[in-house]
């Protein structure tokens, strides 16, 4: 892959994008990119085109690796494209010419950028050195104890920041990676089977994904140690974990701080909010209040996060740089702070407690979200006059994007024809999953939305629908009410689809979990993304009757 990347000039400070599936050549790959001294770019074959392209150009990536059969879904104008065609050594013997050293990184050279939401409407990217994934391996290493004998099954996306963890730790420790497809990470029956066939000893997920699996009857396994990060993890999820598992690891860190700054081991019964635990090492967390002061335990300020860690700043974006990384005023901590915009408040015990947001920040399903942008995304679509996004927490985990859309006057679109335009835009995870249509935007005396005065989506009566059929057969009625009771809505009909009623890949997960309680039948969970009530309903069995036997 080096020599390769060579040939095509490229070198030291270059980036070189990375579109493949989920397997060890894509592993290999990004190996053989900082082998030619060059930093990766995750670029996910899922994501929207257009997303892609704003990735491209702002990271200003040399050249892109993929696949022969993912090349298609590559923006026009990613030349040059490199096919991921080449095999492998048989042994991983220098197969460089030359010395092999040519391109070799250092420390403090550019190891990937990670591209984020952006308040701004366009995705911002994080830039990472070898230094700082270096400190971040061997800290967590040493904290959960990786040993050359464990088994790590790697189930984050690629464009995830959690993934340079999975993909590298096990190698630097000399243990074994399972990197789960991009099939069976998503369809909770194939993730229960990889579990069951691999017997990992480590596994890293957001606290949905531990949720979803639980539901999906996942019951644990005793050697497993757990690294929950990307969500706030709840004392009702990390009591079901700590019973079931070899040891649970709270972990808390922005991508602009590489990955992870904190970790938190849960021993015992939560009786409260779980910390996000104390630093890694050679990194110093400062809660700050008022004027930059150092604020006392319990006393709530917004964490700055210094030492090894932080990144080098955002690509392409010097005025968000001097904004969000900061010299030191307080001289302690490194030279450099990340200012996170999370309200913490220490413990007496030394440990950290995650309170909230200073701005309208959320993370969904772990990753970060920056409402402007999907707004910015609303407001480009032509009939949409105004927008504004919040998130709502919708219970058990489950936060969601609301928005509220202002029309222009005459309009016709629908629900449904926003999320169609969205999702040229977007990455899933960023989907609004309620789309509510207002007559006019509340405002503040400033002009600004006033987000306090939006209606609760929840509360209001829902729209009537001219072409609403309700469910007729027992399998319809069954499937709608479990669609209802996971989507938070009141009514389902015949021609609805999953994901144009707000649904999304992992609730997908407990659909699949509820329909097999319901009736013994695995319902495999890709059929929702393209079919309708009425068509999914046809291939299930009827409902168990409370007595055992199935009936209407």
């Amino acid at each position: 892959v080096a020599s390769k990347l060579r040939t095509f000039g490229v070198g030291q400070g270059d980036i070189v994008g990375g579109h493949m599936e989920r397997t060890a050549r894509l592993v290999a790959t990004l190996l053989g990119i900082w082998r030619s001294g060059a930093a990766y770019l995750p670029l996910d074959p899922e994501a929207p085109s257009a997303r892609l392209a704003q990735i491209l150009e702002g990271a200003e990536a040399r050249a892109v690796i993929t696949e022969e059969r993912l090349r298609g879904r590559l923006p026009p104008g990613s030349d040059p494209v490199l096919l991921a065609d080449w095999g492998f050594p048989a042994s991983f013997e220098n197969t460089d010419s030359g010395d092999g050293r040519a391109g070799s990184p250092v420390p403090q050279s550019l190891a990937y950028v990670m591209y984020t939401s952006g308040s701004t409407g366009h995705p911002k990217g994080v830039e990472v050195s070898h230094l700082s994934v270096r400190n971040l391996l061997e800290s967590v290493r040493h904290v959960i104890g990786f040993r050359p004998d464990d088994c790590l099954l790697a189930v984050s996306t690629y464009s995830f920041d959690i993934s340079v963890l999975e993909f590298f730790l096990p190698l630097l420790c000399g243990g074994r990676i399972v990197l789960g497809s991009n099939e069976q990470v998503k369809h909770a029956p194939a993730l229960l089977s990889l579990l069951s066939q691999t017997n990992p000893t480590v596994m890293q997920a957001t606290p949905s994904m531990w949720r979803l699996l639980r539901d999906a009857g996942w019951q644990g396994h005793p050697q497993l140690r757990i690294i929950s990060g990307g969500e706030e993890l709840t004392p009702e999820l990390a009591s079901w974990l700590i019973r079931r598992c070899g040891a649970v690891f709270n972990g808390y860190g922005p991508t602009e701080a590489t990955i992870y700054s904190s970790f938190h081991e849960v021993t015992g019964e939560p009786d409260g909010r779980i910390p996000i635990g104390r630093p890694l090492s050679n990194t110093s967390l400062l809660v700050l209040a008022g004027k930059q002061q150092l604020a006392p335990p319990g006393v709530p300020g917004e964490l700055y996060i210094g030492g090894a860690g932080v990144a080098l700043g955002y690509r392409g974006r010097p005025d968000l740089t001097r904004d969000r990384f900061l010299l030191n005023p307080l001289r302690r901590g490194g030279d450099r702070l990340y200012r996170t915009g999370d309200r913490v408040a220490w413990r007496k015990d030394g440990s950290l407690d995650f309170l909230g947001r200073v701005d309208n920040q959320v993370q969904v399903r772990g990753h970060r979200v920056e409402p402007g942008e999907v707004e910015a995304a609303l407001e480009g679509i032509r009939e949409v006059a105004r927008a504004a996004v919040v998130a709502k927490d919708m219970g058990e985990g489950d936060l969601r994007l609301v928005a509220y859309v202002v029309f222009e006057p005459g309009s016709s679109l629908t629900g449904t024809d926003i999320r169609r335009a969205l999702r040229a835009l977007l990455p899933e995870y960023m989907m609004p999953g309620i789309i509510e249509p207002l007559g006019r935007m509340p405002l503040t005396s400033s002009g600004k939305v006033d987000r306090r005065a939006l209606p609760d989506p929840l509360r209001r009566a829902p729209a009537k629908r001219d072409d609403f059929l309700p469910p007729e057969t027992s399998q319809e009625v069954m499937l709608a009410d479990v669609w209802q009771q996971l989507l938070r809505i009141s009514k389902v009909g015949k021609t609805d689809n999953f994901f144009d009623l707000g649904g999304h890949s992992l609730l997908t997960m407990r659909v699949v979990a509820k329909i097999e309680r319901l009736t013994g039948f695995r319902m495999d969970s890709r059929v929702m993304f393209f079919q309708n009530l009425e068509q999914i309903a046809a291939t299930l069995p009827p409902p168990v009757a409370a007595g055992g036997m199935p009936g209407a």
